[in-house]
């Protein structure tokens, strides 16, 4: 019988972190990678005029679902459904996926964190702008388009002082790089205008920060960290480093902060986000955008600040 269940994949190392926390505190779970299924996971659904019944086995054992206290959806991944021939696969494919989003439906009143569907509703960055602004967060000044003339008119009323990102979330080219926050100017709108005809992009005035901010969000809970570059205070997007090149500080979040915070993960329905800041010359700090589903583990292992704890009270509290 386990408390948690665990929505993941094989290689999620935040999944890996918070079990081994877990064990040591003798918590029950059960981790569902859902690329085993269906090959090494049953899924069956009963419905009849009195009640539904739901079962997921393998040979780690079965889920029982009534007993569950709380739900961590982190990183699933498609279901892998072994060697079929391309039509089977599509169809084979999709027939899991649909399954599992209807499991995940119909365990909708549980404790999630985060319920999918919220979850996909957060993570679309226009929306999170409009939703900041509406909480009382100060943004840069933004235009999502794929119009090179209107993008240029954009870029000249700021002085060409402006930074590009992707719209979407996730890497490209199969995983193999990722796409980082550049400066841009109006020589690569003129040089790339066609590519930028097929795929909308982020465009937004710099902000001329002195440091960035992670903050974690938890419940109630929050958490955030100055990082700051070791070598040079002019990198445009942190993650370009690596962990050992960062300065890590844990700092205190300031009041009107938490409060906005607070109301942001509320109108999201949502329990946990991973909110990126940047901080300007008058000490305001600037919403850029939230991962409702991002990584935290990492800041917990260079600060020792025990975010992990907060994650699981968040699980294990169904009220």
């Amino acid at each position: 019988m386990a408390d948690l269940l665990i929505i993941t994949n094989r290689t999620d190392f935040t999944a890996d972190f918070l079990i081994q926390k877990l064990h040591n505190l003798k918590i029950s779970f059960y981790r569902l990678n859902t690329e085993d299924f269906p090959l090494s996971i049953d899924g069956s659904v009963f419905i009849n005029a009195d009640h539904s019944e739901m079962n997921i086995c393998s040979l780690k054992g079965s889920i029982d679902f009534e007993k569950l206290k709380g739900i961590w959806f982190r990183r699933p991944v498609k279901p892998d459904v072994g060697n079929l021939n391309k039509n089977d696969k599509i169809f084979a494919e999709r027939e899991c996926t649909e399954f599992m989003v209807s499991l995940w439906n119909l365990l909708y009143d549980r404790n999630w964190v985060s319920h999918p569907e919220c979850l996909r509703i957060a993570e679309r960055k226009m929306l999170q702008l409009k939703k900041a602004v509406q909480v009382g967060f100060m943004i840069p000044d933004t235009i999502i388009s794929n119009n090179s003339i209107e993008i240029k008119t954009f870029i000249e009323n700021h002085d060409e002082d402006v930074i590009a990102k992707p719209l979407s979330s996730g890497d490209y080219c199969e995983g193999k790089s990722a796409i980082y926050t550049n400066r841009i100017s109006l020589e690569d709108i003129f040089l790339h205008q066609s590519g930028i005809s097929l795929a909308p992009i982020i465009i937004q005035k710099r902000v001329d920060k002195i440091s960035d901010v992670r903050v974690n969000v938890f419940g109630d809970k929050v958490f955030s960290f100055l990082l700051k570059p070791k070598r040079s205070n002019r990198i445009i997007d942190w993650r370009i480093l690596r962990p050992n090149e960062i300065q890590y500080e844990y700092i205190n979040t300031p009041t009107c902060i938490k409060e906005y915070l607070n109301k942001f993960v509320k109108l999201f329905s949502i329990k946990f986000g991973a909110f990126d800041f940047v901080i300007n010359k008058s000490d305001d700090w600037i919403f850029l955008e939230n991962n409702p589903n991002g990584q935290w583990a990492w800041l917990e292992q260079v600060t020792n600040v025990k975010m992990s704890d907060a994650l699981i009270e968040l699980l294990l509290n169904s009220g």
